[in-house]
């Protein structure tokens, strides 16, 4: 996808946020269930974090490598003309660094950071300690 299509990709996602009303985000875990939901009339799709780890033959909880889930991710985004929203669970990665680099990517991390046991949580500051490895970037 080139960069401009993922640009208006962004917009218009960006653009549905600021819309009354509910955005529904079906989820999809391959190329093929983001095709089934695109041509269902979804304006936009998230991914699943577990169903992706699973239809590729990994637990949940980022336990799929990386380069796998960007892969799998990837290959959905290409898949479809609508905006996909990634959950790409916390960032895999234990540093800022390495969850900026996940963050690069454009997804959508709910629970930072998270070792992948034990229950999850959203500690304060999150978004300022990802940003820190992203210059130019605030937290917003």
């Amino acid at each position: 996808m080139s960069d401009l299509d993922q640009a208006k990709k962004a917009a218009r996602f960006t653009e549905m946020h600021r819309q009354d009303g509910i955005i529904v985000l079906p989820n999809c875990w391959d190329a093929a269930s983001a095709c089934v939901l695109a041509d269902a009339g979804f304006p936009a799709i998230a991914t699943t974090s577990g169903g992706c780890a699973f239809s590729l033959g990994y637990c949940d909880g980022e336990n799929i490598p990386r380069d796998e889930m960007l892969g799998a991710v990837g290959r959905i985004t290409r898949s479809v003309s609508i905006p996909v929203s990634a959950d790409m669970e916390a960032g895999y990665g234990k540093s800022p660094e390495a969850v900026a680099e996940t963050a690069r990517v454009g997804c959508s991390m709910p629970v930072l950071p998270w070792s992948g046991s034990g229950p999850p949580s959203r500690p304060h500051g999150t978004v300022e300690w990802i940003s820190s490895s992203m210059p130019g970037r605030t937290g917003t």
